[in-house]
């Protein structure tokens, strides 16, 4: 998890846009692999 500091510099240093892109981007693939992981549960404990 990126500390909010590191969020702001970023901010300045890519502008608004470009931090909103790769932030989005952060979640989906924290979301892709949560699932990843969900499915690898699933299936151990089934």
């Amino acid at each position: 998890i990126l500390a909010l500091g590191t969020l702001a510099e970023l901010a300045r240093e890519f502008g608004e846009s470009d931090l909103e892109e790769l932030f989005f981007g952060l979640i989906q693939r924290h979301d892709a692999e949560a699932m990843e992981l969900g499915a690898d549960t699933r299936t151990a404990t089934v």
